[in-house]
């Protein structure tokens, strides 16, 4: 017994150390040696309990998935309101993904790496099942109160976890698409050819907003459709793109004159200098961006709150 509890106690040290040296210095510049140093252990003791680095990590990463189906439970959510409960989930997965850090890519490559690999794959389909079960529970409570048309819970559950996916995604592509003045303004050697940070940047920026909506956008139009009378799918899914259309019509707007503002034309200068001071914030663009997308969020726990204080004036009447 002292013994299994000896070597308990001694892989709590290392990845808790291994965890430090990961968030610190980041998982490819931490080395075996300094997580032993850290933990004050051996090598031999280091690979006593693990095999490789990969190893340890991926045990981290175990442990973070056990926290984060904690967190799912949906036991624990004790709010009969089915959109109220989906609202609260960015929430609930802030601090475990600020926990993970920088080692968020770190985790990203190992979710493709795990394509090819039987033991992470097995590590990835735990999470994604405990992410399911946990959407497939959500929409059997909103179907049971009526909140949600009758629908297959699990194929609705796995249209959320797509979407949600998209959603986390998708901040990445403004942060990317405004981080190229980080980079100075020299040119990126790339071996084939050289380019500038921001348009590299862009192109980043505009990769990870591709890929989000091949989370969101396919699903975001079926949900709507599963949710739809029959014979009503053509109306719903119309109605499913009036916001876009609202929005359109503001953003053709600000974004002519965000545009001038901030890019304007070349044109209209008698040097290359003065353009380039003209243009030097373009990067304030996006965080005009961002302010609309926060400002819409907000928007929406309003609206929840409104609509909520009429359904129950309703309910009284």
């Amino acid at each position: 017994m002292k013994q299994e509890l000896r070597s308990k106690f001694t892989r709590e040290k290392i990845t808790g150390s291994a965890s430090e040296c990961f968030a610190k210095i980041g998982y490819h510049q931490t080395d075996v040696d300094e997580i032993c140093r850290r933990a004050n252990l051996t090598k031999g003791a280091f690979y006593y309990h693990f095999s490789s680095k990969q190893d340890l990590f991926l045990e981290i990463l175990d442990q973070w998935i056990n926290r984060v189906g904690e967190r799912i439970d949906i036991a624990r959510i004790e709010t009969p309101d089915i959109l109220r409960a989906l609202m609260g989930i960015p929430d609930g997965f802030s601090p475990l993904f600020l926990e993970l850090g920088n080692q968020l890519p770190v985790f990203l490559e190992l979710y493709v790496k795990s394509f090819s690999d039987p033991d992470l794959k097995k590590i990835i389909l735990r999470s994604y099942k405990k992410f399911i079960l946990f959407f497939t529970n959500i929409l059997k409570r909103g179907i049971e109160n009526g909140t949600v048309r009758k629908i297959d819970p699990k194929e609705g559950a796995e249209i959320l976890f797509s979407m949600t996916v998209g959603m986390f995604i998708m901040p990445f592509s403004a942060i990317a698409m405004a981080s190229g003045n980080w980079f100075g303004s020299g040119e990126i050697d790339l071996g084939i050819f050289t380019i500038h940070p921001i348009a590299l940047m862009m192109i980043v920026g505009i990769s990870l907003q591709a890929l989000g909506e091949s989370f969101i956008s396919p699903r975001y139009l079926e949900f709507f459709s599963l949710q739809a009378p029959k014979g009503e799918e053509g109306m719903y899914l119309g109605f499913s793109h009036l916001h876009s259309f609202l929005a359109s019509i503001l953003g053709f707007g600000l974004s002519g004159y965000l545009l001038s503002k901030y890019c304007p034309d070349p044109k209209l200068f008698e040097t290359h200098e003065a353009w380039e001071s003209a243009a030097s914030n373009a990067h304030y663009i996006w965080y005009y961006f961002a302010a609309i997308a926060l400002t819409s969020a907000v928007s929406l726990i309003i609206y929840g709150k409104v609509i909520k204080r009429l359904n129950a004036k309703t309910k009284t009447l």
